[in-house]
């Protein structure tokens, strides 16, 4: 059975917050930027929190942005499972953490080798920072009810389309407040893809099928990776080495997809998400 855990998620929607303020590149497919997400930001969050948007994300914004494979920063939700685990970590260095698990060993040393350790060293400090203004309270206070709401809605509407999407059902499904409208295939720990998605909120402008078509494109996009030949190496930037094939995987998902969603009970739902995923895509 497909799993869809908002449980212990804090350490999670910490990483998925963080990137959501990052100023990417022009066309870069790996931004998180959500105007709804933002002002929810500003209604909800403390102002310790909002204050960080200046002081932290806008450095690592322009380090994010001057990095080839930058969107490897967002491998991180499988390396910690909560956001005590990433804080007794301290401020050991990214290259000599010792992982509790081959998977997560071979997940950082993948993040180690293609990126600069300046890079990684910054963003885990400013993880750390939002996670010392008391994020994990915020969270509790404002993240998880919501999650903890709407992911029985999210459970039955994809496990109604398991028996459509080989895989599926082996997918670890994880429910994310801030990533809104987005997604992300985040490749596999413990031998099964980890897919991530926003949640099905009013406040954020996202109904209830936008995330379960969402998190089964990502889930289409990592089979097309793994079943195709490709470069080592993949981007999400526009003219950047590897971007041809991340977004041939992209177009062969949307194929796919159009063959499960096209028709039927689906259909208008995928149309509004086609138009935004392709509005963002641009």
């Amino acid at each position: 059975m497909s799993t869809v855990s908002p449980i212990s998620a804090a350490w999670t929607d910490l990483v998925f917050h963080v990137l959501s303020f990052i100023e990417t590149a022009s066309g870069d497919h790996s931004s998180l930027y959500s105007p709804e997400y933002r002002n929810w930001c500003r209604v909800n969050l403390s102002e310790a929190l909002q204050v960080l948007v200046e002081e932290i994300y806008r450095p690592l914004s322009t380090a994010y942005r001057g990095t080839p494979g930058s969107h490897l920063l967002h491998m991180f939700p499988l390396l910690w499972d909560s956001i005590a685990a990433f804080q007794h970590a301290g401020s050991t260095r990214f290259d000599r953490m010792v992982w509790p698990s081959p998977d997560r060993g071979r997940i950082a040393a993948h993040v180690s080798t293609h990126l600069p350790e300046s890079l990684v060293e910054m963003f885990a400090e400013c993880l750390r920072i939002t996670a010392e203004a008391e994020f994990e309270a915020a969270w509790q206070r404002a993240m998880a009810p919501r999650e903890l709401f709407f992911a029985p809605l999210l459970r039955s509407a994809i496990e109604a389309l398991s028996g459509n999407i080989p895989g599926l059902s082996d997918a670890t499904w994880t429910i994310s407040l801030p990533l809104c409208r987005h997604g992300r295939s985040i490749g596999c720990r413990d031998g099964a893809p980890w897919i991530y998605v926003g949640i099905p909120d009013p406040d954020l402008n996202v109904d209830l099928d936008h995330p379960v078509i969402q998190g089964c494109h990502e889930l289409l996009v990592w089979r097309e990776m793994l079943s195709s030949p490709a470069p080592t190496h993949r981007d999400t930037v526009p003219g950047t080495e590897g971007y041809d094939a991340f977004i041939e995987s992209e177009k062969r998902a949307l194929l796919a997809g159009e063959k499960i969603f096209g028709n039927g009970r689906w259909r208008d739902s995928y149309l509004r998400w086609k138009n935004h995923f392709l509005l963002i895509e641009d």
